[in-house]
């Protein structure tokens, strides 16, 4: 019996391959937009984001990953169809692939507020938050958490009814 049960433990462990940093929202989280003007006053503080990546850069054992910021649901998954609140970006202490990271992905990324980078969006001068300290899950292309890349943001695969079902996310691929 305690052979089955040790069995099946590791099992269980084996199917979570989300960081629990990216699966639980942190305390008090703020979002993007709060953090905007005020970086100084949210230094620090903890936050989950996910977005698509717009660039990586890595040179010198590190990597600087610039993200369009779009809101996650309940499982760190970023919602393609809702509003973006703006650009972020995540430093980490890892050399990243930049063939891996590639533009358009969907990451989520848990760390905390540092500092902030003044960067020149569509020819406006904004003030870009950067995260640091922290872990990310770059979501697979296609797929996220066995389900597909949806166009409305749904968290299942929904694959209508019988021969003449309608809606599969996989008739989109």
């Amino acid at each position: 019996m305690k052979l089955v049960v040790s069995v099946l433990v590791v099992f269980l462990s084996a199917c979570s391959s989300l960081p629990v940093e990216i699966q639980q929202t942190p305390e008090n989280n703020i979002s993007l937009y709060q953090v905007i003007d005020k970086v100084a006053e949210f230094s620090g503080t903890p936050v989950r984001w996910g977005g698509k990546i717009v660039s990586i850069v890595s040179e010198g054992g590190s990597s600087t990953i610039e993200i369009e910021q779009l809101p996650v649901n309940r499982y760190g998954f970023p919602l393609q169809t809702h509003p973006s609140q703006g650009v972020f970006e995540f430093e980490s202490n890892e050399s990243l692939d930049p063939a891996i990271y590639q533009e358009g992905l969907l990451i989520t990324v848990s760390g905390s507020v540092s500092s902030e980078v003044t960067k020149t969006i569509n020819r406006i001068e904004r003030a870009v938050p950067v995260i640091v300290n922290g872990v990310y899950h770059l979501w697979p292309y296609g797929e996220s958490g066995g389900k597909s890349y949806t166009h409305m943001g749904v968290e299942t695969r929904y694959t209508g009814y019988g021969y003449y079902g309608h809606g599969s996310s996989d008739n989109y691929r």
